[in-house]
Order: structure tokens, then sequence, then C-alpha cells
């Protein structure tokens, strides 16, 4: 029962971790794409003044992308967090009632090899 639920939590880590690499890929290519639009809209570098009205529609759909997945991003590094730590205390469970059981083990072992 106990080894059921150690796989199980280690394949929700596992995942978890695949999907936070995949949205880091995809904010890579997010902050790739943003950076290209911004050089194909201005030759010159883009500043601090720009208007709302002069801001290409490409530009802010992709920001808006951008700020999606970093909250994505946020949300699944903070369930990460979590589960490695609900992992962590679970396993120092499982260790101490392995090691409870060894005692346990072990004194049977000498009560068995005890001479009669």
């Amino acid at each position: 029962m106990i080894l059921y639920f150690l796989i199980r939590l280690s394949d929700q880590f596992e995942y978890l971790q695949e999907e936070l690499e995949r949205r880091r890929e995809e904010c890579i290519q997010l902050r790739t794409v943003l950076a290209n639009a911004s050089l194909d809209t201005n030759s010159q570098p883009p500043t601090l003044s720009l208007k709302s009205d002069e801001v290409p529609p490409e530009a802010s759909e992709l920001f808006a992308a951008y700020e999606t997945q970093k909250s994505v991003i946020a949300q699944l590094q903070e369930q990460l967090q979590e589960e490695k730590g609900r992992t962590r205390e679970m396993e120092i469970d499982l260790k101490t009632e392995v090691d409870k059981l060894s005692k346990t083990c072990r004194e049977q072992q000498q009560v068995r090899s005890k001479p009669r």
C-alpha cells in the first residue's frame, strides 16, 4: 500500500517536472517571438515612450501570452515545491517505519536464535 503511494507520488512529481520544463520552453519561445516581432516592426530599438496605439497588436498578444505563461510557471513551481515537501515528509515517515520494522525483525531473530 505504501509502495503504491510512493510510486504514485513519484509519477506526479515527474509529471509536474515535465510540465514545468515544457512551460519554460514555451516562455523562451514566446520571448524569442516577442523580440523578433519588436525587431520586425521597428528596426530601431524600442523606447519606453511608445504610445499604446504604436504597439503592434502581435506584441500585445505575445506579451499577454508571456504573462500568462509566467503565472502558470509560478503556479507549477509552487505545486512542485509542495509536492517535494510532501514527498520528503512521506520519505521520513517511511524510513521511520522501516527502522521500526527492522528493529522488530532483529528482536524476533534474537528471540528465535536463543537456545531453548
